[in-house]
């Protein structure tokens, strides 16, 4: 844990660091870190071998307190442009998009 504080404490403003990880504790401890440094983090990979993408927002959880205020006011603004988008619809000019998946 002190490992990763000091290598995301180290992280530049913008930049993303990989942490392949396969055991859900030390993920879990990664995601941990990340969020008290004021970070994004996200899982990905499968169900074996998973990585955690951490990326440095330039926010300090110590600069907006720990209240989650400024948080929860990004998230309240994304939530308010979000509706925005859905509460337009889908436009009628738009044509359907085929998506295939493979297994």
């Amino acid at each position: 844990s002190n490992e990763v504080r000091g290598t995301l404490d180290a992280l530049p403003v913008g930049d993303v660091r990989e942490f392949r990880i396969l055991d859900r504790d030390r993920r879990r401890k990664v995601h941990m870190v990340a969020a008290e440094l004021g970070m994004v983090s996200q899982s990905a990979g499968g169900t074996t071998f998973r990585t955690v993408c951490v990326r440095n927002l330039g926010v300090r959880k110590d600069e907006f307190g720990t209240d989650g205020g400024f948080l929860q006011d990004v998230v309240a603004q994304w939530q308010e442009e979000w509706n925005g988008v859905l509460s337009q619809g889908i436009p009628k000019n738009s044509e359907p998009v085929a998506v295939a998946a493979t297994v």
